[in-house]
């Protein structure tokens, strides 16, 4: 028996000691909790999702600070929750990261043939982490399957030493829970190797082929005394974070099977199980075989202890005692009170462990430039402006220098041997007079000092056999000012020992240009520490702003590298990647980086605002996963030509009322201008709509990379703004009614797809399609229902190369333009099944692989299965798809129903 002829299992789980779960559903009042997640609307950012439930309270348990709870002290704010229900089939359930989660040692997976590893599971694809491995210390290497960024490694071992490796990019926009295989073959006669990588929705596939190569390769995969686990770290590979649902190993591509975990198989809470290869498998804690669904996985913030009833004239109160509480997902926390992130210059550069560093990016009134690194002494500046340049993408804003500014600064401590020095400044024109722009102080040999000069000549490096500036000095490069005063720029001087010899190497780098110049000179010598800054900058470099000053021990070049421009240019995605592993927050990108929009500068704000930048560029959903403390973000083009996650069939009762349409101007746009944040702007309208509606106008700033990307941006607002469609503000499922729904509403994301048929005859559409902007549901023991706020699909119908393998997306999607003019040329009665078409500007394609495919007339779909002639054409149909049959005369326009539109 299950729900809904059984009661419906429920826990409520409170983290009042960290990892460990306390379950109170005994204790919540009326056995009732409501969760709600995702968008109320189209915003970019999700709302914190939310549950709310009471819980009896007489010993005073849950009341915070009191000393006799059972709790105490631990009833606080931010105490982990989880809320989950139980159904379905389990899963492997890996979330806490652990190197293993589930181990067999059985000694015949020692796969000496070719390879043939396959999963499936619902991790982040384009994420990093181990899928499985067979992989001990070295000597006991044999393989194992991976990521890395959303690349997808096989590795092995043909002695269990040396190891080999083939590596591939995942197909953009893979769905959430899928399958990959990779088989590896050998070929002894010609020592070659076939790696080929596949990838299906299920293990079940079909297997649809993303890679394949060949190459020269040892033969065979070592013997090992290492267990297969899943998902199996090593020592270049943390384990995947997320839900495995089977894992397969075959001795040989398609041979028979060495191991096969179907933890769909298995009972909850199963610790030892023998899969139908005969190999017995081990569970690891913490991770565990489940079907236990967590709805929402956050932390109490508001902890609210009521006695609504009693007598409180005596001493021992005898009435009801309740505290309500209050959970809010990862996004509630992120939102309370923060700080803006600072320039990503600023927060680069420390991450270079620099011995002293000087960002220079003081208000207007300091006397002096901190340093954010403990115990490095102020730089002292004379003759500047501070807070006066402030166009560096990387940057807040720096001062500028005076006709007699200089820079000075003790440096602490540094490991002798070799030293980086390397800081910013903005030339548009070089001095006519050879001028100072860097000297530096250092304790090696034979040069004290080392000078950089610059004129519409030459570049300079001049050392200096004394500590002092007046010293005679020593030109050891010399170039050509090439790019040198261009704007930005970064200037870098550095050293290194090679035996006897030291080397000196002064660069620089026009930010945002991949060019670098300068070169390296040789001397007798060492180059010692660096003790000092001591410049003396000439009067030909005044107004020149100047910043990020830092000084290394360790010569690493690519510590500015992508600050120094904000990032500028970086995906959505891969900037929501890199906020987020910054700052420790735990993220979830669904598709490849590549298939995001590029964005402009990273300026300072706060993780939430970037965050929501991020989104509101890309158009994508930006929330929190349901699993775990965490966020997640669905890409814009993952909405595209989806199929359905949800399938809802109105005649089964597999919807619950209202479901009902409305033609409203909530969403109605069709005037957009779109401006890039320090650029320029785009304007796109419909004059159709505002002849008809009059104008409903927004504006829009946006942090795109160039302005080039604006009129895309403004003309995809407008179409969606202007969709014709009605409005389907939610959909509903009663599970007490149909419960044959639960497993695919358990399934779905926000975002996904779904899809109502079977719907009554006056409704004005017999198919309706909506994306699933987020949802609410109420659960108890004998009711649970679930209601979501959905936005019309129709917009996200696409034009596109049709895929060969149909994946996540839809086979029956829009590939096809419209055509211009077409029109019956002749009556087409209630009954008729042949229509006449003229089309004056392209005939309708006849190809039978074309077909089927819908059109509309006089709001009647109809489906076309043949076309023949070049005009007039006749076209072959089946009536009322929409349920929708009536008579059209000549000259009806006749347009494909669903056009295509070219995307964002």
């Amino acid at each position: 028996m299950a729900f809904p002829q059984d009661r419906l299992p429920l826990k409520v789980e409170l983290a009042f000691t960290e990892g460990q779960w306390t379950n109170v559903w005994s204790d919540v009042l009326d056995q009732q909790v409501t969760v709600a997640r995702g968008q109320a609307d189209e915003s970019a950012l999700a709302q914190p999702a939310t549950a709310t439930l009471t819980l009896d309270n007489p010993d005073g348990h849950y009341t915070p600070g009191h000393a006799l709870g059972a709790h105490y002290p631990n009833v606080r704010r931010g105490v982990p929750c989880r809320i989950s229900v139980q159904h379905g089939s389990p899963w492997l359930d890996a979330t806490a990261g652990a190197p293993t989660a589930a181990i067999t040692h059985d000694p015949a997976l020692n796969v000496r043939g070719d390879l043939d590893l396959r999963v499936e599971a619902d991790v982040d694809w384009y994420g990093s982490g181990s899928l499985l491995a067979k992989w001990g210390p070295a000597g006991q290497y044999a393989y194992r399957l991976y990521l890395v960024a959303g690349v997808l490694f096989v590795r092995w071992s043909p002695d269990g030493i040396a190891t080999h490796f083939t590596s591939r990019p995942l197909p953009e926009n893979l769905p959430g829970r899928c399958a990959v295989r990779v088989t590896v073959r050998f070929n002894p006669s010609s020592a070659t190797r076939t790696v080929d990588m596949y990838w299906a929705a299920s293990m079940a596939g079909p297997w649809q082929l993303f890679h394949s190569s060949q190459s020269a390769s040892a033969m065979g995969v070592a013997a090992s005394t290492a267990p297969l686990a899943v998902p199996g770290a090593a020592e270049d590979a943390a384990p995947a974070v997320g839900r495995f649902h089977r894992v397969e190993i075959r001795d040989g591509m398609d041979g028979p099977l060495a191991a096969s975990a179907d933890f769909t198989e298995q009972a909850d809470g199963t610790e030892e199980f023998t899969d139908s290869a005969g190999r017995l498998w081990s569970v690891t804690e913490p991770a565990q075989i489940t079907n236990w669904h967590p709805r929402i996985v956050g932390s109490v913030d508001e902890w609210a202890p009521t006695w609504p009833y009693g007598d409180l004239s005596h001493g021992d109160y005898a009435g009801e005692a309740r505290c309500a509480i209050t959970v809010s997902g990862v996004l509630r926390r992120l939102g309370q009170g923060a700080k803006e992130l600072q320039s990503t210059l600023r927060r680069r550069i420390p991450s270079g462990l620099p011995v002293a560093y000087w960002p220079l990016e003081d208000g207007q009134d300091a006397t002096a430039a901190a340093s954010p690194i403990e115990g490095v002494a102020d730089m002292v500046l004379t003759d500047v402006q501070f807070a006066a340049a402030d166009d560096l993408p990387g940057s807040t804003a720096l001062p500028t220098i005076g006709e007699a500014t200089s820079m000075t600064v003790t440096i602490g401590a540094m490991t002798a041997g070799e030293w980086y020095f390397e800081m910013v400044y903005k030339l548009t024109s070089l001095p006519t007079a050879e001028t100072t722009i860097l000297e530096v102080v250092s304790d090696g040999r034979p040069y004290k000092r080392f000078r950089v000069t610059c004129s519409t000549s030459a570049v300079s490096l001049y050392g200096l056999r004394a500590n002092d500036p007046d010293a005679a000095t020593e030109r050891l490069l010399f170039f050509t000012p090439r790019d040198f005063a261009v704007g930005w720029t970064r200037l870098r001087l550095s050293a290194v020992t090679e035996g006897s010899t030291a080397k000196v190497a002064l660069n620089w780098y026009p930010i945002g240009n991949p060019t670098a110049y300068g070169s390296t000179a040789s001397y007798t010598g060492v180059p010692g520490v660096l003790t000092a800054i001591d410049t003396r900058f000439g009067a030909g470099l005044s107004g020149m702003p100047i910043g990020h000053v830092a000084v290394f021990d360790t010569v690493s070049y690519t510590v500015y590298n992508g600050a120094d421009n904000g990032f500028a240019g970086e995906t959505a995605s891969a900037r929501i990647r890199r906020l987020c592993q910054e700052e420790g927050v735990t993220v979830r990108v669904t598709g490849a980086a590549t298939a995001t929009v590029a964005m402009g500068p990273q300026r300072p704000a706060t993780l939430l605002d970037l965050l929501a930048e991020c989104a509101a560029v890309d158009g994508g959903y930006l929330g929190e996963q349901r699993d775990q403390m965490a966020l997640e973000y669905r890409p814009r083009t993952t909405l595209y030509n989806q199929k359905p996650a949800l399938d809802l069939d109105a005649g089964r009762s597999e919807i619950a009322n209202p479901f009902a349409p409305v033609l409203d101007d909530q969403r109605l746009r069709n005037d957009v201008t779109v401006t890039r944040s320090g650029g320029s702007f785009a304007r796109a309208t419909d004059t159709a709509s505002i002849v008809q509606s009059g104008t409903y106008d927004e504006q829009v700033t946006l942090n795109t990379a160039a302005d080039a990307q604006l009129a895309g941006q403004a003309a995809w607002r407008v179409y969606v703004g202007t969709w014709p469609g009605m409005r389907y503000a939610t959909l509903a499922s009663d599970f007490a009614v149909a419960p044959q729904v639960i497993d695919d509403w358990l399934g779905v994301q926000v975002g996904d797809l779904a899809r109502v048929t079977n719907l009554p005859p006056q409704h004005p559409a017999g198919v309706v399609e909506v994306l699933l902007d987020g949802w609410s549901e109420t659960i108890t023991p004998t009711r649970w229902n679930v209601s979501a706020n959905c936005r019309p699909a129709g917009p996200f119908r696409i034009a596109g190369v049709a895929p060969a393998d149909p994946g996540n997306v839809r086979p029956d999607g829009p590939y096809r333009v419209d055509t211009s003019g077409s029109h019956l040329a002749a009556p087409l009665t209630e009954q008729g099944t042949t229509l006449t078409v003229t089309s004056p500007q392209h005939p309708w394609t006849t190809a039978v692989l074309e077909l089927p495919f819908d059109i509309e007339m006089g709001g009647e779909v109809m489906r076309v299965h043949a076309i023949s002639g070049t005009g007039p054409q006749i076209f072959t149909v089946t009536r009322a798809v929409n349920q929708v049959t009536k008579p059209h005369p000549a000259g009806s326009a006749v347009h494909l129903a669903q056009p295509a539109l070219v995307a964002l």
